[in-house]
């Protein structure tokens, strides 16, 4: 199970883990909509930093 909310213009995934000595992990992303406001654009932050990779996702 992930559980996800967004702070600003940032979005987090948390993933609790399978079991109580296994760490929780939590992945950052920077995110936006186009202008047509169907799109969601994610930016993955790594160790603090903004990658240059960036995913599309279509609204249906």
């Amino acid at each position: 199970m992930e559980y996800y909310y967004t702070k600003g213009d940032r979005l987090y995934v948390l993933n609790p883990g399978s079991g109580f000595k296994v760490s929780a992990s939590v992945y950052e992303f920077l995110y936006e909509f186009s202008n047509s406001d169907s799109i969601l654009v994610l930016q993955d932050y790594t160790n603090g930093e903004l990658s240059n990779y960036k995913e599309f996702l279509k609204r249906k």
